[in-house]
């Protein structure tokens, strides 16, 4: 059908070859007609231990039968494996777009960020929800590279609103490589103000605020740094300009992807740093100032889907990778660590997302977090889709193959045109020793850049997967 497709006639269609959704299940104890809702893809063996332990006479009734219940009952995180998708093959995966349809049924998704300092593109934040993104992010970043790279796995529950669709041979290769691929339902950006509900990544001072899904202020503060503290989780000590110890870090309130993010050592580095984010930022909050969490042992990314009603959808734990001066490059997913990782990380990050649904906020969240011989510390919540979201929705279809263990490659360059990078990854694909999703991909000059995730069944194989994949020529 394509990935203009609409819904109404994908749903007409029984035999189009791609997988239709099941309904989820309600489990209900007979002696005080409790529940617990979920999709068919959380009952794990996890799941089913806490089931038969704590309802002990289950009936199990499809979601779309209705029946009386007195009160809800939400299994702990531990008793749940992870609540993601492990169907079985003809069963609907779980989408971003599907977890965002249950809160925003008529909404659309706008997957590209504005910009505080590139005046050039189309959404700029020149004067409110300022964004510190120095240096300048070239076009084909902002407008095309980051919001491609979730088509994959974003469905079609709701519109995506894109300047460009991906390629044919990109289309292709998701459909033959991602299990259960649904072509996303793509709109053109331009038709942004035909929706009322729209979910976007960062508030856009150029869309109205009774446009967006969640209100743009609400938004706009929870992604400041400054308001972490404020979130009841356990942080490294955040200290003021008159009151601090060196080294420390340094970190705009509103950077993005790293961005912002600087060390300290002396008191002519600090002054350095702050004439710096003055100069490319004016008008912006005050950055902030913590300490420095020395002998770190795990640096993690935790991610969740909050519902407007308050329950998550989880979605998993990745390992960062992080190169010189701080810059984020990507994430390890290893699939068979997730429930201890989740057990390790949840009483840290539980204060923050109950903080955010008190703000009003829905959609994805990730929280970073990290761990020393001192503890645990949130260094920084993200309310909005992560570079590593889409690796993570990924990861229990490709775990189902035999491919647990990933690494998400942000900004890669490659020596090669995005269509010849994409034959490689299929070649490599061929030989069933990895499997490459090129999430996103475009041509630059001497080359292209992309976003890829490469599975394996081990860090190592996955490792030289991507290595193999580097040798690809124009």
């Amino acid at each position: 059908m394509g990935l203009l497709m609409r819904k109404s006639l994908r749903d007409n269609a029984k035999t189009d070859g791609y997988p239709h959704r099941v309904p989820s299940l309600r489990f209900y104890n007979t002696d005080d007609s409790a529940k617990i809702t979920m999709d068919v893809s959380t009952v794990g063996r996890e799941l089913e231990s806490y089931i038969n332990s704590k309802l002990h006479a289950a009936t199990f009734v499809p979601n779309d039968i209705a029946l009386n219940s007195k009160r809800s009952i939400h299994a702990s995180p531990n008793a749940i494996r992870s609540l993601q998708g492990t169907e079985q093959q003809g069963h609907q995966y779980v989408t971003l777009t599907s977890l965002l349809s249950q809160d925003v049924p008529y909404g659309a998704m706008l997957l590209e960020f504005p910009s505080s300092s590139n005046t050039s593109l189309e959404f700029v934040n020149s004067e409110r929800f300022l964004i510190y993104d120095f240096p300048p992010p070239a076009a084909i970043y902002n407008e095309y590279l980051l919001p491609l790279r979730a088509c994959p796995v974003a469905g079609d529950s709701i519109p995506l609103l894109l300047r460009g669709a991906p390629s044919h041979s990109l289309s292709q290769h998701w459909l033959k490589w991602v299990p259960g691929f649904t072509p996303p339902f793509i709109k053109h950006i331009h038709e942004v103000m035909d929706y009322d509900d729209i979910v976007t990544s960062f508030p856009h001072q150029m869309i109205p605020s009774c446009k967006h899904a969640v209100d743009p202020e609400v938004h706009y503060k929870l992604l400041s740094k400054n308001s972490i503290p404020e979130m009841g989780a356990h942080t490294p000590h955040h200290m003021t300009m008159e009151n601090h110890a060196l080294p420390c870090m340094v970190k705009a309130a509103h950077g993005k992807g790293t961005k912002g993010t600087f060390k300290a050592d002396t008191e002519q580095e600090l002054e350095q740093i702050l004439v710096e984010l003055r100069n490319n930022l004016q008008r912006c909050e005050p950055p902030i100032l913590t300490e420095v969490i020395e002998d770190i042992d795990g640096n993690y990314c935790l991610q969740f889907y909050l519902h407007k009603s308050g329950e998550i959808y989880w979605l998993g734990v990745t390992t960062q990778i992080m190169g010189d001066k701080f810059v984020w490059g990507g994430g390890v997913v290893d699939w068979t660590k997730q429930l201890y990782l989740r057990g390790l990380l949840w009483g840290t990050i539980c204060p923050v997302k109950e903080y955010l649904h008190k703000q009003g906020y829905f959609g994805i969240v990730g929280i970073d977090v990290l761990t020393s011989k001192r503890g645990k510390f949130v260094i920084d919540v993200n309310p909005r889709i992560n570079g590593t979201t889409p690796q993570l929705f990924l990861a229990p279809r490709m775990a189902d193959l035999g491919y647990g263990l990933s690494v998400y490659i942000a900004d890669g360059r490659f020596l090669c045109t995005s269509e010849s990078l994409v034959q490689r990854a299929d070649v490599l694909n061929s030989t069933g020793e990895v499997r490459v999703v090129v999430l996103s991909s475009a041509d630059i000059r001497d080359g292209c850049e992309a976003h890829v995730v490469v599975f394996g069944e081990s860090e190592e194989k996955a490792s030289e997967g991507f290595k193999r994949l580097k040798k690809c020529r124009l």
